[in-house]
């Protein structure tokens, strides 16, 4: 038997092109020469397939990063959607004929549905954001219409309760 080894440059080449493995650390690694590992990694290209490889990599990396954010911002605008609903039906539900809530409940909803907007907002592309940022300023002002009206309701019903009395 001769003293040749023989190489598996299949591995070689896959370890070198899926890893930070550098050739000198391949040859150490596998007892080739350095200079076998150089001729035959520019013959075939290595390292172009290297790079190519890791672009491959760091396109899906980013691809499930991307993924990943997008649903959690689809979580965070429904969230958002479900409280700002929720909040302009106790608003809606406080203003009437007669109001069955204190001023206090009409203030706390009038926050959830802002904060539920700024949460839909701040997750929101930001050329999607202007229209929103209009909505909730109209929410706003809205609301404050709402509420000195629901003001003057509840101060008129305590007015007419203590009359009675």
């Amino acid at each position: 038997m001769s003293g040749k080894v023989r190489i598996d440059w299949i591995v070689l080449k896959s370890e070198y092109v899926t890893t930070l493995t550098t050739l000198l650390e391949l040859s150490e690694k596998h007892g080739v020469s350095m200079s076998a590992l150089m001729e035959k990694s520019a013959e075939e290209g290595w390292p172009d397939e290297r790079r190519k490889y890791r672009e491959m990599v760091e396109k899906k990396t980013e691809e499930k990063v991307g993924t990943k954010v997008a649903e959690e911002r689809a979580n965070q605008i429904k969230v958002g959607k479900a409280m700002e609903a929720i909040g302009l039906k106790f608003i809606t539900a406080s203003h009437g004929e007669k109001p069955r809530y204190e001023p206090e409940d009409f203030k706390d909803a009038v926050d959830i549905a802002s904060k539920g907007s700024k949460i839909v907002t701040d997750n929101l592309p930001k050329t999607d954001r202007l229209e929103i940022v209009d909505s909730r300023t109209a929410l706003r002002q809205i609301a404050e219409a709402m509420q000195i009206s629901l003001d003057k309701d509840y101060e008129r019903e305590h007015t007419e309760h203590s009359e009675v009395s």
